[in-house]
């Protein structure tokens, strides 16, 4: 017999900085559907997805990435 099972999914960190963060198109929407494709053939429920934070939290004076902030906390 099999307990009781969880399938938590975190993205963040390494993936959206190279590359992601900075996209304004296709790249993100297809990261997307690929996400939103993989979780729905998971055999497993619940799924929790989490993301990483905003280490700037809202202060642009803050931001660390080469990236105009407002498109990185959209991708994010």
């Amino acid at each position: 017999m099999q307990g009781k099972v969880i399938a938590l999914i975190t993205i963040g960190g390494n993936d959206p900085v190279q590359g992601l963060i900075q996209d304004s198109g296709a790249g993100i929407a297809s990261f997307a559907n690929t996400l939103d494709t993989f979780v729905q053939q998971l055999p497993i429920r619940p799924v929790v997805l989490g993301n990483v934070y905003d280490p700037t939290f809202g202060d642009d004076r803050r931001n660390f990435l080469w990236v105009e902030p407002a498109i990185t906390r959209q991708n994010l």
